[in-house]
């Protein structure tokens, strides 16, 4: 039973990233939705018990969405790096920022 929750909890938490990253613009009203959104699927998983969920994508993406405009283009910018892991978290990083409006050059 925990191993198909698994698939499941992992297949809603990359369909919800992989939506995300389709949004075209999020106001104040609209991040503050979304984390909403994104704290409550973390608070099932957390009660299902499952074992590497919430994933730690959620939780830093429901980071993102509420931080601070400034404090997120220093998240960002303090990551020069495009290679690899790092560079796809900040690819990501990145798009939600343009989808916040906040300017990375």
């Amino acid at each position: 039973c925990n191993e198909w929750l698994d698939v499941i909890g992992s297949a809603v938490t990359g369909r919800l990233l992989e939506r995300t990253m389709r949004i075209s613009h999020l106001s104040q009203r609209g991040c503050e939705h979304l984390a909403a959104d994104y704290n409550y699927l973390m608070n099932v998983f957390s009660a299902l018990g499952l074992s590497g969920h919430p994933h730690p994508l959620l939780k830093h993406f429901g980071s993102l969405v509420v931080m601070d405009r400034d404090d997120l283009k220093a998240n960002i910018m303090s990551r020069r790096t495009k290679d690899g892991t790092v560079g796809v978290i900040r690819a990501a990083e990145v798009r939600m920022a343009h989808m916040r409006g906040v300017d990375i050059s």
